[in-house]
């Protein structure tokens, strides 16, 4: 499931077996996948099915202020209950590439935090510690989709 996160839940219900006798059943769901607008999900459970992946490159001479920098940046976002991405440091080809991994449950989620991390004079301050290369910074937008 390569990072997806699958949650699970119980019911219970009334069954009959072949004699007549009722027994309950446990039902145990094994994934839960959003499929359309309006999936109502309780707190246990994290529904991803939008991904935000933002790839940039860091000043050369710098990474040790671009890591103190996004640990500034992560707890900004953690404080402000925005989504937390994941971040990936390269280990093949340029040394200084980063990649940042949102998952959103959808895109209008993106939007909201978008417009209150622009409100919000300290966010850039905060962003600006990473010392990204100027003009480096890729956005890609990917979304679920389910092959059942």
């Amino acid at each position: 499931m390569s990072g997806r996160k699958a949650y699970r839940w119980f019911s219970s219900g009334r069954n009959r077996l072949n004699d007549g006798e009722l027994f309950v059943v446990r039902v145990q769901i094994r994934q839960v996948r959003f499929r359309a607008p309006g999936v109502l999900c309780t707190e246990e459970m994290e529904i991803m099915a939008v991904l935000l992946r933002v790839q940039g490159e860091v000043e050369y001479g710098h990474f040790q202020e671009f890591l103190e920098g996004v640990r500034l940046w992560l707890k900004y976002r953690r404080d402000h209950q925005w989504t937390v991405p994941k971040i990936w440091i390269a280990m093949t080809g340029p040394m200084n590439h980063v990649s940042m991994e949102f998952e959103y449950a959808s895109a209008n989620q993106i939007e909201i935090e978008e417009r209150e991390s622009g409100k919000d004079a300290g966010y850039g301050a905060v962003a600006a510690q990473m010392f990204f290369r100027e003009n480096s910074l890729v956005h890609e937008l990917y979304r679920d989709e389910v092959f059942d």
